[in-house]
């Protein structure tokens, strides 16, 4: 049963997210165009509400954690952080940027190579690896075909799909894909089924996905 400290701490963790989310939402055009010293000088005029649902989303995922055999401090949050982002910036802007992707990228090789997770250098690799590889496969053959869907895997998904390898490894990270494609096939035949054409984000469909595996594995 989760504790009082460990709820404080899951109730700071989501408001951490959701003040995070908000200051990459009014910059989001700056952290695109790597503007990094004007993102940091830049006081928008009116800030937009806090994401309640994202702020709920962290919350109740570090409460779930936290209730697990594993120390309050587990590296697993960072990664629950990156997912929750990237799903929340790409449902509103159609992009993932790489100031949410890269550190996410980074932190699950360094948890490897310090044994902070189950998995280990050698398999992280491998996963980051096969993630690059089966994005861009999927990513070329769609473009050679001229297939691409509103919704297709872009360049920001094959990023997060290749910070997940970091932290999952190849096998978990190829069900990651799978699940996920499978969900968005399945939205995009049902939006294209009652007439609606506008683009999808695919990061919600792969942090849900990769939720259910960390539930799994952790």
């Amino acid at each position: 049963m989760i504790t009082v400290p460990s709820l404080g701490l899951a109730v700071l963790f989501g408001w951490a997210n959701a003040g995070l989310a908000q200051w990459i939402d009014a910059r989001i055009v700056l952290i695109l165009d790597h503007r990094w010293l004007e993102a940091l000088r830049f006081r928008p005029n009116k800030a937009i509400g806090t994401p309640k649902g994202l702020w709920i989303s962290a919350t109740l995922s570090a409460c779930l954690l936290l209730n697990r055999p594993i120390p309050p401090a587990s590296p697993w949050l960072l990664f629950t952080s990156m997912l929750l982002l990237s799903a929340w910036i790409d449902w509103r802007h159609q992009v993932i940027p790489d100031l949410v992707t890269f550190p996410g990228l980074f932190c699950g090789l360094l948890s490897a190579a310090f044994s902070l997770t189950k998995t280990s250098l050698t398999q992280a690799i491998l996963g980051c690896c096969l993630a690059l590889a089966m994005g861009l496969i999927v990513r070329g053959l769609a473009n050679k075909g001229k297939t691409a869907a509103p919704g297709g895997l872009g360049l920001g998904d094959i990023k997060l799909l290749t910070a997940i390898g970091a932290w999952f490894g190849g096998l978990a990270c190829c069900l990651v894909f799978l699940a996920s494609s499978i969900v968005m096939a399945a939205l995009l035949l049902a939006r294209r089924w009652m007439g609606n054409s506008r683009a999808m984000a695919m990061a919600p469909a792969m942090a849900l996905s990769s939720f259910l595996i960390l539930w799994k594995t952790v």
